[in-house]
């Protein structure tokens, strides 16, 4: 499983761009695609609206890879997270940025 990990307190404005990439191995898989987030939804929100978008560009390229969210009650963190079956190697990077 590939986490990423986010603190409770994050704040995304609106208008702010996101970029992913996801790239695993066995058999070799990688997915890049960017999107803006529009509206104010919350860290949850936003961070389940690009774990169902990395699953289905995974589906275009022909893998099935799982995708979702999970909140860490001891830590107050939210984790990002893709798993398929096998996955023993990979990397997940999201990285948000300000939209001019």
């Amino acid at each position: 499983m590939l986490r990423v990990r986010f603190p409770s307190d994050l704040a995304l404005p609106s208008r702010t761009t996101v970029d992913i990439c996801l790239v695993l191995k066995e058999p070799t898989l990688a997915v890049d695609f960017s999107a803006e987030i529009s509206g104010d939804m919350g860290v949850e929100g936003c961070l389940g609206v690009i774990a169902k978008s990395t699953m289905t560009n995974a589906a275009f390229l022909g893998e099935k890879v799982f995708a979702g969210v999970a909140h860490n009650a001891d830590t107050g963190e939210h984790e990002l997270y893709v798993t398929k079956p096998y996955l023993e190697n990979g990397m997940f990077v999201v990285h948000f940025g300000k939209s001019s």
